[in-house]
């Protein structure tokens, strides 16, 4: 089929805004009696909880601004205690322990139960699951291992990379054929790259390590070439995963001091941070070489851990025993709303470009494009539409548009060829 460029139009809809006078709303908050809580994972209506000794936690948050306790898994033994949890969708929720890997049943929410289990040599300390017959577990001084959870009935080990020495996993991130797990040594942190292309022998492609030593490896999530790991007091670190065994750290992010950045989760152009001394961070990483920070919520007691479902942020505190629930979506947003759609065209293009709204609206805004390098090469104020704008002048490659429009931030991404 043939495509004619100079003709190509791309509608972009606009999937986040954030209006930086508002910026976040904390709308619920849940009690759980418990400061163990290790970790979460949101299938709404439903949010579960890694709650150290006491188990797992289900609570019911179709009503984000009144969340329920629901059901309660209690776990084999009395010293046992529940470090990560992650949903399976559907019917199933996959828990580790300090001694078992477990597929539970939450068909009925209110009464969980144990499908199968597996022994575990340490504590599972990340799982990581989206989707397929397989999920994959970092397991403190133990190593990465890969579950066949293709019968619920009869999880089973599939393949483990074990490390020759008493290495500390804490997370673990897949895309592709590689998992990246977030470890440390007495040498310092260590970002571990694992060809998982033969399942049922993972081999190791690349020991990154990342200075200084003086902070935790937590949190990883991958998002298209990058990786954004949590870590600590050093912050956020993003590296360039495109070749997955030469990983390049492109920037830093420095969140709070003291602990730092312990978790993050990526969805779009945006990056969402637990830091342990001040609470929730939001990125515009749509450029990934200039996170810009353009929301928070503080937290006086920090947050530990983080996801999102479809329109809300949950994280779980820090120190204290709280869960708490976030609405990201901006009120009293003026011309570009949320379901606005912009049109710039063509894209890409030899280094012209029209913007225009799709909705017909004449909105006032600045514009700014800046270089991946995020160094700002155009900037205009728009005042009438449709804008043309002419980087013709500029090398090839990519580009972000970002519009200010009052206290509104969009950015999108153009190319010239």
């Amino acid at each position: 089929m043939k495509t004619n460029k100079l003709n190509l139009t791309a509608i972009m809809t606009v999937a986040f805004i954030i209006n930086l006078n508002a910026q976040v709303n904390l709308i619920g908050q849940y009690k759980h009696n418990n400061s163990n809580v290790q970790e979460l994972s949101v299938a709404e209506p439903y949010l579960y909880l890694a709650a150290g000794l006491d188990g797992m936690k289900i609570i019911d948050i179709s009503n984000p601004s009144s969340p329920t306790l629901v059901g309660t898994y209690t776990l084999e033994f009395g010293d046992e205690k529940a470090w990560a949890v992650k949903s399976g969708g559907g019917n199933y929720v996959y828990l580790g322990s300090n001694y078992h890997f477990e597929v539970i049943d939450v068909s009925s929410p209110s009464s969980p139960y144990r499908k199968s289990k597996v022994n575990s040599a340490g504590e599972v300390k990340g799982i990581f699951y989206s989707g397929g017959n397989y999920a994959y577990t970092s397991e403190a001084n133990f190593g990465f291992n890969i579950m066949n959870i293709s019968n619920p009935s009869s999880v089973s080990y599939a393949g483990y990379y074990d490390p020759p020495t008493n290495d500390w996993c804490y997370n673990v991130a897949v895309s592709g054929n590689f998992a990246y797990i977030t470890r440390q040594d007495a040498g310092g942190n260590h970002l571990w790259v694992v060809d998982i292309s033969n399942i049922s022998s993972p081999t190791l492609a690349k020991d990154y390590q990342i200075t200084p030593t003086s902070a935790y490896m937590w949190g990883i999530a991958i998002s298209g070439n990058y990786a954004y790991i949590a870590n600590g007091k050093n912050g956020l670190v993003i590296l360039n995963i495109s070749t997955p065994q030469s990983p390049v750290e492109v920037v830093r992010y420095q969140g709070g001091t003291v602990k730092g950045i312990v978790d993050v989760y990526v969805r779009g152009s945006f990056a969402y941070l637990a830091d342990a001394d001040q609470g929730l961070i939001i990125l515009d990483i749509s450029n990934p070489n200039n996170p810009t920070k353009v929301a928070d919520y503080h937290i006086s007691s920090g947050l530990y851990k983080i996801d999102m479902g479809n329109s809300y942020i949950y994280a779980i505190a820090n120190t204290s025993d709280s869960l708490f629930i976030f609405d990201y979506n901006s009120s009293g947003i003026n011309n570009i709303s949320e379901n606005s759609e912009i049109k710039i065209y063509p894209n890409p293009s030899f280094g012209k470009f029209t913007v225009q709204l799709a909705t017909g609206k004449q909105p006032e805004a600045n514009i700014e494009v800046h270089n991946v390098l995020g160094e700002k090469v155009y900037s205009y104020t728009m005042t009438n539409a449709p804008v043309s704008i002419d980087l013709s002048s500029q090398p090839k490659g990519i580009y972000f548009l970002k519009f200010y429009n009052g206290q509104t931030v969009l950015t999108k991404k153009i190319a010239i060829q």
